[in-house]
C-alpha cells in the first residue's frame, strides 16, 4: 500500500510538469481532460494515504519492544541466593573450589594460614544476615555453623584453618622475556610482583641496564636475553647478535660482551634464534663461554629441532627447556590457560618452565592465578632456584631435580 502511494504521488507530478511545459509552450489553459484526470487522481491520492495512515502505520511506528516478547527473569529460591552469596564471599577471599569440598549440605573449606578464619567466619555470618536468615553456631565447634530460613535449615559451612604448609603440588618457574626496550608502568608492575619471578634481559638496549640495577636492588633474578639468528625474522643488529656465519671466537667475545655489561645476570636464554639453535658450532662456542663463568641457560625453543637444550647438558651446563610460551596468543583468556597447563606439567613432572613476555595480560593473568596457585601448594620460584636447588633450599622445601626431557 505504501508503495502504491508513492507511486501515484510520481505520476500526478509528473503529470502538472507535463501540464505546465504545455500551457508555457502554447499559452492555454488546461484541457478539459487534463482536468478531469488531475481530480481522479487527487481522488486515489488522498484515499491512499488514508488507508496507509489507518491501517500501516500501527505496525510502521510500534517499537521492536513491542512485538518481541522478552523472557522472563529468573527468579532464585532463597537457598540459592544465599549459597550464591557465600560462594562470592569464599571467592573475595581467594578461596577456590579446590579448597572446598561439599558432602550432603556441608561444605567443609580449608582456610589458608594466610587468611584469618575468624575474620571469613565474619563475614559470611554477616553476609547471611542480610538475607534474613539465621545463623546457629555447633556447640562442639566453633569454626561451624548452620544457616536457616524460617526454621528450616538450609546448609552448613565448617572452616578448617590450615595448621601447617600445604603439600607441594610442583615447582613452576617462569621467565619474562624482552625487557630493555622502554621503562613504562607496566614493566614497573613486573618488577615488582610479590612473587618469584625471572627477568631476562635484551643487552644494549635503551634501557638493559638501568632495568638490571633496579632488578637488583629489589633482590630480584636475571638473565641475558641473548639475540640470535632466526629463520625468518631479523634479530637485533646492535652488536650483540650471534649469527650462525660468524667464527667460535666473535661469538665468545659477544658473549663476554654481554656478560660485563649486565654482570650480575645469572644466566642466559635465546631471543628469537630459530636457526642459531639448530647450529652446533655456534652452540658449543657459547656453551663454553657460559661453561667458563658458571653461568645458567635456558633453551628457549623457538624451533621443535632446536638443539640448544641437548648441546648445552652435554657441555655441563645447568639448563632447562621451555616447555610453553604463555602469551604466544596475545588474548588474556588464552594467558589464563596457558598458566593453569604450565601448573598440570609441574604436578605431573614435579616442576615446569614458562615463559612469557612483559605484555598487560600476561601480568593480569599472572596477578589473578599465581595466588591460587599458591594456596594449592605450588612454589614459584627462579631459573636459578629451580636448576640449583641444593643452593636455595629450605627445611620446608626439598623438591626433586628438574627432569631431563627426552628430545
Amino acid at each position: 500500500m505504501h508503495f502504491l502511494k508513492q507511486r501515484a504521488t510520481r505520476l500526478v507530478k509528473r503529470l502538472a510538469r507535463i501540464s505546465h511545459r504545455f500551457r508555457r509552450q502554447n499559452g492555454e489553459q488546461f484541457p478539459d481532460w487534463q482536468k478531469a484526470l488531475l481530480f481522479v487522481f487527487a481522488i486515489n491520492l488522498a484515499l491512499l494515504v488514508g488507508l496507509d495512515s489507518y491501517y500501516l502505520s500501527p505496525f510502521e511506528t510500534a517499537p521492536p519492544a513491542v512485538l518481541a516478547s522478552k523472557p522472563a527473569p529468573i527468579k532464585l529460591s532463597h537457598e540459592e541466593q544465599l549459597r550464591f552469596a557465600t560462594d562470592r564471599v569464599f571467592n573475595d577471599f581467594g578461596i577456590t573450589l579446590a579448597w572446598i569440598e561439599e558432602r550432603e549440605g556441608t561444605r567443609t573449606v580449608r582456610v589458608p594460614r594466610t587468611l584469618n578464619a575468624a575474620t571469613l567466619q565474619q563475614k559470611l555470618v554477616d553476609c547471611i544476615h542480610r538475607y534474613d536468615a539465621q545463623v546457629v553456631m555447633s556447640p562442639r565447634n566453633r569454626m561451624e555453623f548452620s544457616y536457616a530460613l524460617r526454621d528450616q535449615t538450609l546448609g552448613t559451612i565448617r572452616l578448617l584453618p590450615e595448621t601447617r604448609a600445604p603439600k607441594t603440588q610442583g615447582r613452576i618457574a617462569i621467565v619474562i622475556d624482552d625487557f630493555g626496550y622502554h621503562e613504562n608502568a607496566t614493566v614497573s608492575k613486573f618488577l615488582n610482583l610479590p612473587f618469584s619471578l625471572t627477568y631476562a634481559i635484551i643487552p644494549g638496549l635503551p634501557y638493559s641496564q638501568s632495568i638490571a640495577r633496579k632488578l637488583a636492588r629489589l633482590s630480584k633474578t636475571a638473565i641475558i636475553h641473548m639475540p640470535m639468528e632466526a629463520m625468518e625474522k631479523q634479530v637485533e643488529t646492535n652488536g650483540f647478535e650471534l649469527n650462525v656465519d660468524m667464527p667460535a671466537e666473535e661469538i665468545r667475545a659477544r658473549v663476554r660482551k654481554a656478560m660485563t655489561l649486565l654482570p650480575r645476570a645469572v644466566g642466559m636464554n635465546n631471543h628469537m634464534g630459530s636457526r642459531a639453535t639448530q647450529d652446533e658450532t655456534l652452540l658449543q662456542a657459547l656453551c663454553d663461554e657460559l661453561k667458563s663463568e658458571g653461568w645458567l641457560f635456558l633453551d628457549s625453543r623457538t624451533i621443535e629441532t632446536t638443539k640448544a637444550y641437548s648441546v648445552a647438558k652435554a657441555a655441563g651446563l645447568e639448563a632447562a627447556l621451555n616447555d610453553t610460551f604463555l602469551d604466544s596468543v596475545e588474548e588474556l583468556e588464552a594467558v589464563r590457560k596457558k598458566v593453569w597447563r604450565l601448573a598440570e606439567i609441574a604436578e605431573q613432572r614435579g616442576s615446569a618452565v614458562g615463559i612469557g613476555h612483559q605484555y598487560q595480560i600476561t601480568l593480569q593473568a599472572l596477578q589473578e592465578i599465581v595466588p591460587q596457585l599458591q594456596q594449592r601448594g605450588f612454589e614459584l620460584i627462579t631459573l636459578e632456584q629451580l636448576l640449583r636447588p641444593q643452593a636455595h633450599a629450605t627445611p620446608a622445601s626439598t623438591q626433586p631435580p628438574l627432569a631431563r626431557r627426552n628430545e
